[in-house]
Protein backbone atom coordinates (compact mmCIF):
# COMPACT_ATOMS: atom_id res chain seq x y z
CA UNK A 1 0.00 0.00 0.00
CA UNK A 2 1.32 3.47 -0.79
CA UNK A 3 0.13 6.87 0.85
CA UNK A 4 0.33 9.98 -1.64
CA UNK A 5 -0.38 13.44 -0.66
CA UNK A 6 -1.37 15.30 -3.71
CA UNK A 7 -1.20 19.12 -3.71
CA UNK A 8 -4.46 19.58 -2.57
CA UNK A 9 -7.98 18.93 -4.15
CA UNK A 10 -11.02 20.73 -5.63
CA UNK A 11 -12.28 21.69 -2.22
CA UNK A 12 -8.60 23.45 -1.13
CA UNK A 13 -7.98 20.73 1.79
CA UNK A 14 -5.17 18.75 1.80
CA UNK A 15 -5.93 15.18 2.20
CA UNK A 16 -3.59 11.60 2.00
CA UNK A 17 -5.04 8.65 -0.73
CA UNK A 18 -4.18 5.08 0.26
CA UNK A 19 -3.53 3.09 -2.60
CA UNK A 20 -3.72 -0.70 -2.69
CA UNK A 21 -1.03 -1.45 -5.37
CA UNK A 22 -2.18 -3.71 -8.26
CA UNK A 23 -0.03 -7.11 -6.91
CA UNK A 24 -2.52 -6.96 -3.36
CA UNK A 25 -5.83 -5.85 -5.08
CA UNK A 26 -5.58 -8.73 -7.47
CA UNK A 27 -6.05 -10.83 -4.22
CA UNK A 28 -10.17 -11.24 -2.69
CA UNK A 29 -9.04 -11.56 0.63
CA UNK A 30 -7.29 -7.90 0.74
CA UNK A 31 -9.59 -6.15 -1.44
CA UNK A 32 -12.54 -7.76 1.19
CA UNK A 33 -9.97 -6.24 3.89
CA UNK A 34 -9.44 -2.75 2.16
CA UNK A 35 -13.05 -2.16 2.05
CA UNK A 36 -13.50 -3.42 5.56
CA UNK A 37 -10.91 -0.57 6.63
CA UNK A 38 -13.35 1.97 4.40
CA UNK A 39 -16.28 1.11 6.22
CA UNK A 40 -14.73 1.40 9.71
CA UNK A 41 -13.18 4.31 9.10
CA UNK A 42 -16.25 6.02 7.84
CA UNK A 43 -18.06 5.03 11.15
CA UNK A 44 -16.15 6.50 13.28
CA UNK A 45 -15.80 10.15 14.39
CA UNK A 46 -12.80 10.56 16.80
CA UNK A 47 -10.12 13.60 17.21
CA UNK A 48 -7.46 11.09 17.06
CA UNK A 49 -9.43 9.63 14.14
CA UNK A 50 -8.70 10.34 10.40
CA UNK A 51 -12.05 11.18 8.47
CA UNK A 52 -12.58 9.18 5.07
CA UNK A 53 -13.50 11.91 2.19
CA UNK A 54 -13.63 8.92 -0.26
CA UNK A 55 -13.26 5.60 -1.78
CA UNK A 56 -13.25 4.33 -5.38
CA UNK A 57 -11.92 2.73 -7.71
CA UNK A 58 -10.10 3.74 -10.90
CA UNK A 59 -8.50 1.63 -13.61
CA UNK A 60 -8.27 -1.26 -11.26
CA UNK A 61 -6.83 0.66 -8.58
CA UNK A 62 -8.49 0.84 -5.16
CA UNK A 63 -7.86 3.85 -2.92
CA UNK A 64 -9.20 5.82 0.34
CA UNK A 65 -9.12 9.04 0.40
CA UNK A 66 -8.38 10.60 4.25
CA UNK A 67 -7.74 13.44 5.85
CA UNK A 68 -4.08 14.37 6.16
CA UNK A 69 -2.80 14.48 10.14
CA UNK A 70 0.29 15.81 10.76
CA UNK A 71 2.59 13.74 13.07
CA UNK A 72 5.07 10.74 12.79
CA UNK A 73 4.78 7.46 10.83
CA UNK A 74 3.75 4.34 13.19
CA UNK A 75 6.62 2.51 11.44
CA UNK A 76 8.77 5.86 12.82
CA UNK A 77 6.93 5.63 16.47
CA UNK A 78 7.70 2.36 16.74
CA UNK A 79 11.55 2.93 16.05
CA UNK A 80 11.41 4.60 19.84
CA UNK A 81 9.98 1.57 21.18
CA UNK A 82 6.95 -0.43 21.82
CA UNK A 83 3.58 1.41 22.50
CA UNK A 84 2.29 1.07 25.85
CA UNK A 85 -1.76 -0.11 25.85
CA UNK A 86 -4.41 0.90 28.36
CA UNK A 87 -7.54 -1.13 28.61
CA UNK A 88 -10.37 -0.04 30.36
CA UNK A 89 -12.50 -2.23 31.09
CA UNK A 90 -16.18 -1.79 32.38
CA UNK A 91 -17.79 -4.87 33.45
CA UNK A 92 -21.37 -4.59 34.40
CA UNK A 93 -22.67 -5.53 37.81
CA UNK A 94 -22.74 -9.34 38.76
CA UNK A 95 -26.00 -10.60 38.04
CA UNK A 96 -26.11 -12.36 41.41
CA UNK A 97 -27.99 -8.95 43.10
CA UNK A 98 -29.83 -8.33 40.07
CA UNK A 99 -31.88 -11.71 40.09
CA UNK A 100 -32.35 -11.74 43.67
CA UNK A 101 -33.76 -8.62 43.59
CA UNK A 102 -36.01 -9.34 40.35
CA UNK A 103 -36.91 -12.59 42.17
CA UNK A 104 -37.66 -10.55 45.21
CA UNK A 105 -40.03 -8.19 43.55
CA UNK A 106 -42.04 -11.07 41.83
CA UNK A 107 -42.13 -12.82 45.37
CA UNK A 108 -43.63 -9.72 46.60
CA UNK A 109 -46.19 -9.74 43.59
CA UNK A 110 -47.48 -13.05 43.47
CA UNK A 111 -47.84 -12.40 47.67
CA UNK A 112 -49.59 -9.18 46.90
CA UNK A 113 -51.98 -10.90 44.02
CA UNK A 114 -53.16 -14.09 46.41
CA UNK A 115 -54.40 -12.05 49.35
Amino acid sequence: MTIALPPGTRLGRDVAIKVLSARLSASPEVRARFEREARAISQLNHPHICTLHDVGQQEGIDYLVMELLEGETLAHRLEKGPLLATVVVRRPPPPEPLLGEAQGRAQRSTIAETS
